[in-house]
């Protein structure tokens, strides 16, 4: 996950990391751990949760969850 990019999206739409830890389905704490490193630990299925419950376009999803450009 690119942080940077998360928390860029989590501002623009006045998100908190207990919005996005609910929409994961996990711990608040799970997640601050998950951002502390880089976002490393995401789990895909975290991943699909919090796009389907922000509505977040292919596009801006695969600039937040990859790092480099999917082929």
């Amino acid at each position: 996950m690119n942080v940077a990019k998360m928390k860029e999206f989590m501002k623009k739409h006045n998100l908190s990391p207990n919005d996005m830890a609910e929409a994961a389905d996990i711990n608040v704490a799970t997640w601050f751990r998950k951002v502390n490193r880089e976002g490393d630990t995401i789990t895909v299925r975290e991943m699909n949760a919090i796009i389907k419950a922000f509505n977040i376009s292919k596009a801006e999803a695969a600039d937040i969850f990859f790092n480099e450009k999917l082929a």
